[in-house]
């Protein structure tokens, strides 16, 4: 008996392994956005009570970017890794929003196939003027014919005049294999 339970946990054991997948830089601890593209106008903050883990993260003052601070002008940050289609995959950002007004943060990922062109996004909760960090997450499947995921800490405007901070921290992206 105690050799059937172990062969049965030997060979279910696979079907929930995760992989983690590369995200560089993933906390900014390099101190720049080395890996990273940002639109509008991203900084990296060193002050303790602003970072989540270790010694910096990424944040942005909405009231200084984008160049057309309207109502649905967006600020994000990204970073593509290698994916496959029609594996199960989970990613996950800290997210604080300080003082934020007028906007609101979240996480979005992005399905890309080999042209670069979006199959499928995702968006996790949409957040505002909170004082400490809250995880956020998206998981599902890959579609067919994804060849990469986006992973965007995403800043998206609902007012015409928005303010405030927010800090995004330790990025992190798993492959369920099922």
């Amino acid at each position: 008996m105690k050799k059937i339970c172990f062969l049965c946990v030997f060979l279910l054991a696979p079907l929930a392994f995760s992989q983690q997948l590369d995200i560089s830089n993933n906390s900014f601890e390099s101190g720049d956005f080395r890996e990273w593209v940002c639109y509008g106008h991203w900084d990296i903050t060193d002050s303790g009570e602003d970072v989540y883990f270790g010694t910096h993260a990424a944040v942005i003052d909405v009231s200084m970017g984008p160049s057309n601070p309207g109502r649905g002008e967006s600020n994000a940050v990204f970073q593509d890794i290698v994916y496959a289609e029609n594996k199960e995959f989970v990613v996950r950002v800290y997210v604080k929003t300080a003082d934020l007004t007028g906007a609101k943060a979240f996480l979005r990922v992005e399905a890309l196939n080999e042209k670069g062109n979006i199959i499928q996004g995702w968006d996790s909760e949409k957040v505002s003027g909170s004082s400490k960090y809250k995880e956020m997450a998206v998981s599902d499947k890959a579609p067919k014919n994804t060849v990469k995921l986006r992973v965007l800490g995403y800043v998206i405007n609902e007012e015409k005049n928005p303010s405030g901070r927010v800090f995004f921290d330790e990025f992190l992206s798993k492959q369920i294999q099922i």
